[in-house]
């Protein structure tokens, strides 16, 4: 498979992939669902996927390797994608009452590990 093809098959892959975990997000707040949240029907998504791809690579080489490209991890994707919506996400939903009764010890845990992460 040329390079091109790859790509736009990765890609359509990953919207596909987004897109259900979407669908699934929204039928979780439509039915009022409580025993699962939008983020961990995400999670096991991408967890169940990943393993269909793991195993896909491992059954297709004859020595059974897995390319290093499946499982390297690139952090500026998670840091600069991936973070942002989950940190926005958080903090959209948080409860105002809950958040403002817990101001000092959000407050405190916030400098206190900008502190500690920073020295």
């Amino acid at each position: 498979m040329d390079p091109t093809a790859s790509s736009a098959l990765s890609k359509s892959s990953f919207l596909f992939i987004v897109l259900i975990a979407v669908l699934l997000g929204s039928g979780i707040r439509r039915t009022g669902f409580k025993w699962a949240t939008e983020g961990s029907v995400a999670l096991l998504l991408g967890m169940s996927t990943g393993g269909v791809m793991f195993l896909y690579a491992w059954l297709l080489d004859p020595n059974h390797r897995v390319p290093r490209r499946l499982v390297a991890f690139d952090e500026d994707v998670f840091f600069q994608v991936l973070l942002p919506p989950i940190i926005f996400s958080a903090g959209f939903s948080i409860k105002k009452k809950l958040f403002f009764r817990n101001f000092l010890t959000v407050m405190l845990l916030g400098v206190g590990g900008t502190i500690f992460t920073a020295a």
